[in-house]
């Protein structure tokens, strides 16, 4: 099988890292979202800063809560959501080539090191249709490969009063649990444990339940429901919240994309 002949997007999933492979549209576009890793099979992707500054590059990586708007050129690509706990973006921020001012607030980053190895391994993965675990164990090598590459004498550690909130955002994700109870858990303050978290993984509490709810949606589809049932089952207010998230990470309509796409988790 051949690149030409992939028909279907794949979807993968596992607790907390998502990978979607797809022909995207003349734009990937995102008001906000996790941090995350693109790459193009095709051509090279188009970024343009603030000032109006155009950059090439087959590979860009996003800071969680960033917007962006990439010109994909309807070519197929790979769009890696990293790590919740912000510990993939720490390994991987030193491994691409440049950075870019993309606007006021955020800073993108281009090239990634091993750029055309990691390309290759996850069209493979595409055209072989490997299923959950083996796509992202691959990745997951990939991304420990770059974490022995790290200078050592610096700490990339995560908080782990963090740690423990995002394990029980995952746990609970369908649940309205207040900033009070998870900062009771971890013995802070309120205010200091939203300041410590979104210090650490780029985002507030809020958004990352928001997300996490989204990937738990797609998880639910995957079980058989409808798109209706699983925003419901995931936490979301009716499926309109949940395709308004939806779309803020990137996403299109998604009830015109089902036969298209092929969800894969991790069991």
């Amino acid at each position: 099988m051949s690149m030409s002949s992939i028909s279907k997007a794949l979807f993968y999933s596992s607790r907390d890292r998502v990978l979607f492979l797809l022909r995207s549209d003349e734009y990937y576009s995102r008001t906000t979202g996790p941090a995350m890793l693109i790459l193009s099979f095709e051509n090279e992707l188009e970024v343009e800063d603030e000032e109006g500054t155009k950059y090439l590059s087959y590979s860009y990586l996003v800071s969680a809560g960033a917007p962006v708007s990439i010109k994909t050129n309807y070519g197929k690509v790979a769009i890696f959501f990293l790590k919740f706990s912000g510990s993939d973006f720490k390994k991987l921020i030193f491994h691409m080539k440049r950075s870019i001012n993309y606007n006021s607030q955020h800073t993108i980053y281009s090239d990634i090191a091993l750029e055309a190895k990691l390309i290759e391994a996850l069209l493979d993965a595409w055209v072989k249709g490997y299923d959950a675990n083996t796509a992202l164990s691959l990745l997951e090598q990939y991304v420990d490969m770059f974490d022995s590459m790290h200078d050592k004498t610096k700490d990339y550690s995560v908080d782990p009063r963090v740690l423990r909130v995002i394990d029980m955002i995952l746990d609970n994700s369908s649940e309205n649990i207040p900033v009070s109870a998870f900062a009771k858990e971890v013995g802070l303050k309120p205010a200091r444990l939203s300041e410590l978290f979104r210090q650490t993984t780029g985002a507030s509490i809020r958004s990352f339940r928001l997300w996490e709810r989204c990937f738990s949606a797609a998880r639910y589809v995957y079980s058989g429901m409808s798109f209706t049932d699983a925003a419901t089952a995931a936490g979301f207010a009716d499926y309109s919240q949940g395709f308004r998230v939806y779309k803020s990470l990137g996403g299109r309509q998604p009830k015109k994309n089902t036969k298209f796409i092929d969800i894969k988790v991790v069991k």
